[in-house]
């Protein structure tokens, strides 16, 4: 029995590893872009984000439904919900630059869905975790910028140059990067995937 971590993520891949948890990583077949067209990106509510990583979360599970029973299959999405709007992956440096420049000095929400699929059951979980962002010079908004994954991430990543500038609970840190490991085992548990994660 297997666990498939259904994301191209690096940093949920790191999450998983450096808690000892033994999975096989897939990427999902889902066009991502495709959902987020169908939601607002500006003018929304907590809740309203909070529907649309859910939705995204389970979408990537549904390439992966009824392929394998006995493999539990892992995806989450992240977005950052900072006044009233999404802020999702960057993709260019220069949108990368302004997003950072939007949150900085500011308080932001990370909103994370985790969904897990094993012996014909689905959860989802979403969790909403504020985030204080001090001020960021512009050389380290630039330090940013340029480091591994951040154009993948969903509006920051807490570690790398940034980590000094977040301040985010200890308890919390593991939403903001995009997959609790503690949240992950309880789900397993719940659905009663039979291994000593």
């Amino acid at each position: 029995m297997n666990i498939i971590l259904a994301s191209a993520s690096p940093r949920r891949a790191e999450l998983l590893e450096k808690a000892g948890i033994k999975f096989k990583q897939v990427s999902s077949s889902i066009d991502e872009e495709a959902i987020h067209k169908k939601f607002k990106h500006e003018g929304v509510s907590k809740g309203y984000v909070k529907n649309f990583v859910r939705e995204v979360a389970l979408a990537k599970l549904a390439p992966f439904v009824g392929k394998s029973e006995n493999d539990a299959v892992v995806t989450a999405d992240t977005v950052v919900y900072f006044e009233g709007r999404i802020i999702g992956k960057p993709y260019t440096k220069e949108k990368c630059r302004q997003q950072h420049l939007m949150i900085s000095g500011k308080t932001n929400y990370a909103i994370t869905a985790v969904a897990v699929h094993f012996g014909g059951k689905t959860i989802c979980v979403v969790k909403c975790r504020p985030t204080k962002v001090a001020k960021l010079p512009d050389e380290v908004i630039e330090q940013i910028c340029n480091e591994p994954y951040t154009l993948e991430a969903a509006g920051y990543r807490s570690s790398g140059a940034i980590a000094p500038y977040v301040n985010i609970k200890e308890k919390h840190k593991q939403d903001v990067a995009g997959l609790s490991v503690a949240l992950l085992k309880k789900m397993l548990r719940k659905v009663k995937f039979p291994s000593s994660v």
